[in-house]
């Protein structure tokens, strides 16, 4: 209901209440018959009067005349459902659907309306509910009875016992609706007043450590806050054996359990129930005539499998259909198998990464990893086209590189090299070197290209991959010139019209000064001149080493070349002769306020880096049994309690599952189907309605009665 009836005049729609609603001057003393006034509001039927009609409710705002079909008023709002209003039957009162379009409704049927909207305030003042109550009261905000603070206000009782208050519907319609809660790790609540708190040593305490760390159950008989160390640890079936605060020390009786309650007296009760029950097993037998023996059917307990005819079964459990494979496998989008599907036998399975990606890990989900120079792979594909190899030097995405063909050794990041251009007198040179000529490559797109070419004031033609034929000038280099050629250098006659006048130099790229009359002594710093590999060049084409790495070159004779190296800066490592050399630097290595190993032992976590060339590769590793890593910062590591706890499930027939890897305490025992009862960090009390079988149900409806489970707990406990 939303305020508005055309019940005064058919077809003509008015709002009845609020500012636009009645005149205050109709029946204004809502006290003396407040039903009348009711009816002009909402049309309730009002005893002897009826529902309001005629003029007397054809007041207030008009917004609407006509069916469908008619038109609001100038100026005035309206929001119809298509083929609204219709007066199907008799609807005089207006309602808002679902979808807030507006529908006519029937007064006689003003029960089945779920609420409404009441406007007050201004001429149609009031809204009167069946009562007389003005509904202007029922409108008012939140009201929170725990906000109040005073000596004996709600929020300090419960603050003046250490404990928290809660108000469960904070409205002016439910007051003394606060309670007092308990603090964690202590249970108990009270409507009213302070609550008698309790703490369970099975949940939280010595009992759940030390019990089911033995594989025991644990009950608290005095759970009052302060009362410690009475919890009680009881073996498992078909175990005996009970201890106060302590794990107990267990004992098995073979003629109650065991070998010798099957042999003995397996004649007189069978082996079904021997076999089966001492083995934690269900029991059943298809064919119970006189007999027939041996066709008992043995079966595991949930969550394991298996079953056998005539023998206790051997039972299995797969953890990628119940535990944590199928958990954190399936998460993360991989496959998940299970090795050894032996009950008891836990975190041996194994998450595998789904194609194109590789990867596998076994008791947790895998780093996937995707090989970019696969076979038909993108990267691949554009290397090939351009006659170029493709390198993935670590499973990080995103560093695979096109490397051209040797000798040349350019690469590209994510694509092919836009050239491969090669000096071949870095690797040539010291052939026309040893000839005392100068090795040049005219043409670095293609191989082999490079010469050797006279110097000095040597003449001849070029040598195509091999020395020149080089001729010395007219004068004492023609008699005397091999002295110096046989040292690799050059002979200058010095234009020198005297016997024996000649000088010595050195063949570029070697320098030394020059020597008159014989050999001189030649350097070759093979780091200022043809380490292009591990040097790059500035604007005015002097050599620099790139950032990280410093070349050397340890014998500086002309003789020895193609022994430099790049050496990577300290505190990296790494050398590579006659090329850059690949620098590795562990980020795990060293300890400061923000580095990374401190970071992760900070944290009681292990650093690990990955890729040691690479910056900011390193991740904390969670350390077993938790699980989780954090890349370039400590992780938010995982846990599965059921791997510690399961046991405690498993003793009572009960799967175990943790819903929240990284809160402690929340692991749950779930018992099987049909019974959907579960438990926190304990065993459930198992309990199903035998009423929900539908064979049960339907013994019940044939005879006309109904079915009732008196006992959830217990089996064959339903009667009609």
């Amino acid at each position: 209901w939303i305020g508005a009836t055309d019940v005064g005049a058919e077809g003509r729609w008015r709002w009845v209440v609020g500012p636009e609603g009645c005149p205050a001057s109709y029946n204004t003393d809502v006290t003396a018959d407040p039903y009348l006034r009711a009816a002009c509001d909402i049309g309730v039927q009002t005893g002897e009067q009826g529902f309001c009609h005629g003029t007397q409710c054809d007041e207030g705002t008009l917004f609407w005349t006509g069916l469908a079909s008619g038109a609001a008023e100038p100026g005035q709002f309206s929001h119809w459902a298509w083929g609204e209003p219709n007066d199907a039957g008799g609807e005089d009162f207006m309602h808002s659907r679902w979808n807030y379009e507006w529908n006519d409704y029937p007064g006689y049927l003003w029960s089945q309306i779920t609420g409404f909207v009441c406007e007050w305030g201004g001429v149609g003042e009031l809204c009167v509910g069946d009562a007389g109550v003005a509904r202007d009261q029922l409108f008012v905000t939140e009201l929170n009875e725990c906000e109040a603070s005073c000596a004996t206000c709600e929020a300090d009782v419960c603050s003046a016992a250490g404990q928290t208050c809660e108000d469960a519907v904070r409205d002016i319609e439910h007051l003394s609706d606060w309670k007092c809660v308990c603090p964690a790790p202590q249970s108990g609540e009270a409507m009213l007043a302070t609550a008698a708190c309790y703490q369970d040593e099975c949940v939280h305490g010595g009992g759940n450590d030390q019990c089911v760390s033995a594989g025991q159950t644990c009950s608290d008989p005095n759970t009052a806050a302060g009362v410690w160390g009475d919890f009680v640890c009881t073996c498992p079936f078909p175990q005996s054996g009970t201890a106060t605060g302590a794990a107990a020390a267990c004992t098995q009786d073979e003629c109650v359990h065991g070998g010798g309650k099957d042999q003995c007296v397996k004649c007189v009760h069978g082996g079904g129930n021997d076999q089966c029950v001492s083995a934690g097993q269900t029991c059943s037998d298809p064919n119970t005539a006189v007999g027939v023996w041996g066709d008992f059917v043995c079966t595991c307990p949930f969550p394991q499998s298996g079953t056998a005819t005539g023998a206790a079964a051997a039972c299995t459990q797969d953890e990628c259909v119940h535990g944590g494979g199928n958990d954190q496998c399936v998460s993360a989008g991989q496959t998940c198998s299970d090795p050894n599907t032996a009950f008891g036998v836990w975190g041996d399975f194994v998450c595998t990464c789904p194609a194109p990606q590789s990867g596998m890990a076994t008791g947790a989900a895998a780093t996937c990893v995707e090989e970019e120079c696969r076979e038909g792979g993108p990267l691949k594909n554009a290397c090939d086209a351009f006659g170029q190899d493709c390198e993935d030097p670590s499973t990080k995405d995103g560093d695979a590189f096109c490397k051209c063909k040797p000798p040349a050794e350019q690469t590209q990041v994510g694509r092919a090299v836009d050239s491969c251009d090669w000096d071949e007198c870095i690797t040539h040179s010291d052939t026309c070197a040893a000839a005392g000529q100068v090795c040049r490559d005219d043409n670095l797109g293609s191989a082999p290209t490079w010469v050797c070419d006279c110097a000095g004031k040597q003449t001849g033609t070029p040598g195509q991959q091999e020395p020149a034929t080089c001729v010395d000038p007219p004068g004492d280099c023609t008699v005397h010139g091999h002295k110096c050629h046989d040292m690799g250098q050059t002979c200058d006659p010095l234009d020198d019209p005297h016997d024996d006048v000649f000088e010595c130099g050195c063949t570029p790229p070697s320098t030394g000064a020059v020597m008159q009359g014989g050999p001189t002594t030649c350097t070759l710093d093979e780091c200022t001149t043809v380490c292009a590999s591990c040097q790059q060049h500035d604007a005015n084409s002097e050599p620099i080493c790139p950032a990280g790495q410093t070349c050397e070159d340890p014998d500086t004779t002309p003789a020895a070349v193609h022994d430099w190296k790049c050496v990577c800066d300290a505190p990296a490592t790494g050398m590579k002769i006659a090329h850059a050399a690949e620098c590795s630097r562990n980020e795990c290595e060293g300890m400061c306020a923000t580095c990374a190993n401190s970071v992760c032992t900070d944290a009681g976590q292990t650093c690990v880096d990955e890729d040691p060339k690479s910056l900011g590769t390193w991740t904390c590793t969670c350390i077993p049994p938790q699980t989780g890593a954090g890349a370039g910062k400590a992780a938010e590591c995982d846990e599965d309690e059921c791997k510690t706890n399961d046991a405690v499930c498993m003793a009572a027939g009960q799967s175990c599952i943790d819903s929240d890897l990284r809160t402690p305490g929340t692991w749950e025992c779930v018992c099987p189907p049909p019974s959907t009862t579960r438990a926190v960090a304990g065993a459930a009390e198992c309990e199903t309605n035998e009423c929900d079988n539908e064979e049960v149900r339907r013994r019940c409806q044939a005879v006309e009665q109904e079915c009732k489970d008196v006992d959830a707990k217990e089996p064959d406990t339903w009667e009609c």
